[in-house]
Parts: C-alpha cells; structure tokens; sequence
C-alpha cells in the first residue's frame, strides 16, 4: 500500500498503520523497498464468461436439431507484464469448457478443445506514432471493422502514423480445410501470411479503410480453395452523433482453384456488411446498453472465415447471409450481458433457412 502513494483518507489510514507496524518494517528492510519497485510490474486482468449458442438448419435431423451448439464457461487470466518504458509483455490464458452444462463435464476432451491454453504471447512496444508487437499476438483488421479477420496469428506487426494509419503484417497461422484460423490443435494447413492496410483515426466522424492480405499456404487447402490465397478489404463508416453510426466492410477473394466448380463460385469470393449500431454497453457504467441492426454476406472464400462477427456469435461463420439483431447491457458494474439472432439462409445452392441465437455474460475483473 505505501508503494502505491495513496492520497486522502487512504494516505492517513495508511501512515497510521506504517506506525503501528514500524518496528516489522523496519525488520523487512530491503524486502519492502524490493517491492515497491516491483509491485505495479505485473497486472493481471481477466473475466469469467457463460455462453449459451443454438442454431437452426433446414434439413438438420436428429440430434443435432435438439443440442446447444455452445453451453460453456471460459476462465480467462490476461497478464500484462511491464519491460521498460516502452516495452510491455502480455499474454491471455484460457481455461475453456465448451461441453454443455447439463452433463456436468468438467475436464478436457481429447482433442483439446476444452481445458487450458494459451493463446496469446507477445511483447509490445509503443513509441510516439509508432506500436511494434512481436510473438503469437492479437489481430483484428481495421480497415474493414474486423470483416477479414479478428483472430491472432504468430509473427510481428508494426503500425505507425498518426492521423492516416499504415499496418504492416507477417507471420503464419493455420488455416483449417474450412477456412478457419486454427490453432487449438494440429488440424489445417501452415500459411505464411503478409498483409497491409492503410486507415483513418477510428475515432474520427468518418472512417475509412483499405487492406490486401495474402496467405501462402504449404499445401493445397480447400477451406481457401488454392494453395494462395489474396484479399482485398474497403471499410467506410459515418458517426451520426456521438451515439450513432453506420459501418459497411467488403472484402474479395482474388484467387480461386478454377478446376473445382463448387470453389470458383463468385458468389462464395465476396463477403459484406452493414450495420447500423446505437451505443454498447459500457462494463463500468452501470445500465448502460446498446443495440445493432445489419446485413451480413459471409462467403466461404473471401477471408479466414475468423471475422470478428464469427467471434461475437460463434454460430455464425460463413457460407451465410441474412439480418442479425443484437442487444449489450451493463446490469452491474465489471458485467455485461449480451444477446443476438441472426435470421437467414446458406449461400450454397440450393439455399437453406438457417436460424441461430447467442447469449453471453461477462464477468470482468
């Protein structure tokens, strides 16, 4: 506590303890100065979370039609680490329980999805107009609102600039046969990837952004369709007032195995979306809330099929289009609870309805 410099009534009632106490920390000596050096090297952050996910798919018999797809509770410690002046170390570690809730599963099943992972280990380095991060790191794609990829891949970043922004990435990851970022096990292909946008202060009244990504895989992969694979990414959106806006992303899939017919669709190479959003939920404003209307368009081969609507409701992947509707809300301080639906239908022909909805509570500390 007298590390912390308190101030007030903090400080007196710390003061009046240091007296109290004044002959055991004289004893401590060097061990009390040690870690008033110490003390605000590591924080640590986190949250515990429930989900509860179902979906809906003409045609879908038997079991399937009756089970939860997500019925789960996630543990999650995320540990900043403090270097120097500019540089800091950070990491998320997971404890995950995907198995649904009425069973009572509490250990991880043999594929590992479930049970404790560590999905993220970088430094950061910030300096005026410029972050480096370094190691298996976070990445969400900005010039397009995350519609590319909101997921993490192993290697480096640098952004720099201030009003105009300029993202330059490389790394790998590992792409599933279905598109997906992977990482959980050795399922998927190994890909070297390279990727570059260009974006407006996301704080500014209008936004706008442009991305080109390339993924090389090592071997043939039918979740992109070819061993290579480019995107090109736009983003545009407008603040109606401070509470208001509108957002619309597209991305195009460049490349596409033409000997499969199925892969060469145009109408799996493009994903979209717009979406008109009112506030959120603000987890230290208690009652604070938000809401959403949009469109979405995902296709199979015009991304990592890990976009950040993947993310925010895992039922929804690609291959789909139709409206989704959510809801936050903040009842508690540190809480948040979150609802969506998204009604629609697959984009393969022939097309099936597909229906699903996502909850969520976040308890953050």
């Amino acid at each position: 506590a007298m590390a912390k410099n308190p101030n007030g009534a903090d400080k007196a009632l710390v003061d009046k303890l240091a007296a109290e106490f004044a002959d055991e920390l004289n004893n401590l000596g060097v061990r009390v100065a040690a870690l008033e050096k110490k003390v605000d090297n590591v924080k640590w952050g986190g949250k515990v979370r429930f989900r509860f996910a179902k979906s809906w798919k003409e045609g879908r018999e038997g079991y399937d039609d009756k089970r939860a797809d997500v019925n789960g509770l996630l543990l999650r410690f995320e540990p900043q680490m403090k270097i120097n002046e500019h540089w800091t170390g950070k990491a998320r570690i997971d404890y995950n329980n995907n198995k649904e809730m009425r069973q009572a599963v509490n250990y991880p099943d043999a594929n590992g999805k479930n049970g404790v992972s560590v999905d993220r280990i970088y430094v950061q380095g910030d300096y005026k107009n410029l972050t480096i991060k370094l190691g298996k790191l976070p990445y969400k794609s900005q010039s397009d609102y995350g519609t590319f990829m909101d997921r993490y891949f192993t290697g480096g970043q640098v952004v720099f600039g201030s009003d105009i922004m300029v993202a330059l990435n490389a790394g790998r990851a590992r792409i599933d046969d279905s598109g997906v970022m992977s990482g959980w096990t050795d399922d998927g292909v190994v890909s070297n990837y390279l990727g570059v946008e260009v974006y407006n202060n996301r704080k500014d009244k209008f936004t706008w952004g442009l991305g080109y990504h390339n993924f090389k895989m090592q071997e043939y992969n039918r979740g992109f369709g070819d061993k290579n694979q480019a995107t090109l990414g736009i983003g545009l959106g407008y603040k109606f007032t401070p509470d208001w806006s509108l957002t619309a992303a597209y991305n195009k899939g460049l490349k596409v195995d033409s000997n499969k017919a199925a892969l060469a669709s145009s109408k799996q190479q493009k994903t979209y979306s717009v979406e008109l959003s009112y506030k959120g939920a603000d987890a230290k404003k208690v009652n604070s809330w938000g809401a959403f209307i949009a469109y979405r368009y995902l296709g199979k081969y015009s991304g990592t099929n890990w976009h950040t609507y993947r993310l925010n409701n895992p039922t929804v992947t690609s291959d789909y289009k139709g409206i989704e509707i959510g809801a936050s809300w903040a009842p508690m301080k540190n809480v948040t609870a979150i609802l969506r639906y998204f009604n629609g239908k697959t984009i393969t022909t022939p097309s099936k309805k597909y229906n699903a909805i996502f909850s969520e509570f976040n308890f953050l500390f």
